[in-house]
């Protein structure tokens, strides 16, 4: 009896961690990218290169789909930019903030710093025009945002 009971337990223990690693998974993973498809591949690569610091990683043509690739990274995290032959105009363009929002969709994507005012004055440096600019002290953060050449918003945040 004792020799089954123990059985049941090394059994059931075994499942519950087995199930447990099952529902973990999820909690692992971590941002990786976003993808843009654009009308201009060249020109928006070069500019999130020049403009951002983001490095080119890879490119890929396939011809079969009508379709080249780029892909940029800063950090670990990477911007990945697609011309496909096939994309038809309609992009959703966004309001200036704070009516940014007033669509359904991806609105931004956000790069997180601890120093805002260096980022701002390295972007005012590059050229590149802040949409606007924000502090919620409530939330404990300040931002700033601005817009790529194919008009997706990016957001640079620090926490306060």
């Amino acid at each position: 009896m004792k020799l089954n009971l123990l059985a049941f337990l090394l059994i059931f223990s075994m499942v519950l961690k087995i199930k447990g690693q099952e529902m973990n998974e999820l909690k692992k993973v971590k941002p990786y990218s976003i993808t843009f498809s654009v009308s201009n591949l060249n020109e928006t690569a070069d500019w999130y290169a020049q403009k951002l610091g983001f490095q080119k990683v890879a490119e890929k043509d396939y011809p079969e789909f009508k379709t080249s690739l780029v892909f940029l990274e800063l950090n670990g995290y990477r911007v990945e930019l697609i011309k496909d032959g096939n994309a038809k105009s309609g992009q959703v363009v966004r309001d200036v903030p704070p009516a940014y929002t007033s669509k359904f969709g991806q609105s931004q994507f956000c790069l997180l710093t601890t120093n805002l005012d260096g980022i701002k004055t390295e972007l005012q440096n590059n050229g590149v025009s802040i949409e606007w600019e924000f502090e919620n002290t409530e939330l404990g953060v300040k931002f700033l945002f601005i817009r790529d050449p194919e008009g997706n918003l990016i957001q640079y945040l620090q926490k306060i």
